[in-house]
C-alpha cells in the first residue's frame, strides 16, 4: 500500500509599479500598489491509500480548483523535499487536473511523496 499526503502551496503577493506623468510636464507621479492574489480554493483528498499494485494509468484523483480573481488555473505536481527518490509515480493533467499513476507503485514506501 502506497500512502501519499499532499502538502498545500500558497500564492505570494505581488507588487506592481506604475508611473504617469502629469500634463504640465512638472514631474512623473508616482505610486505603488500592493494587490492580493489570494490562493485559489482547491477541492481534493489529501490523503491517498493506494495498493502497490495498481495498475499504471490508474486515475488516482481529480483535483478542482477555484481562483478569486478568476485567472485561469493550471496545475502541477513536485516532489517533497524529503521524498526517497528523485522521480515520481504520478502525473496531472495540467488544465484538468487529473491526477494518474505513471510507472509501478511496488518500489515506493509509504512517504510523504507530492505536493500539488
Amino acid at each position: 500500500m502506497v500512502r501519499v499526503d499532499l502538502q498545500r502551496v500558497n500564492e505570494v503577493k505581488e507588487v506592481a509599479k506604475l508611473s504617469l506623468s502629469q500634463p504640465d510636464h512638472s514631474g512623473p507621479l508616482r505610486f505603488s500598489q500592493l494587490s492580493d492574489n489570494t490562493p485559489p480554493v482547491m477541492v481534493l483528498d489529501r490523503n491517498w491509500d493506494i495498493p502497490d499494485n495498481e495498475s499504471v494509468g490508474a486515475v488516482v484523483t481529480r483535483v478542482r480548483a477555484q481562483d478569486n480573481e478568476g485567472d485561469r488555473l493550471q496545475f502541477g505536481i513536485e516532489k517533497t523535499l524529503n521524498s526517497p527518490r528523485s522521480d515520481l509515480p504520478f502525473n496531472i493533467d495540467k488544465d484538468r487536473g487529473v491526477v494518474y499513476i505513471n510507472q509501478s507503485l511496488e518500489e515506493y514506501p509509504a512517504l510523504p511523496l507530492v505536493q500539488l
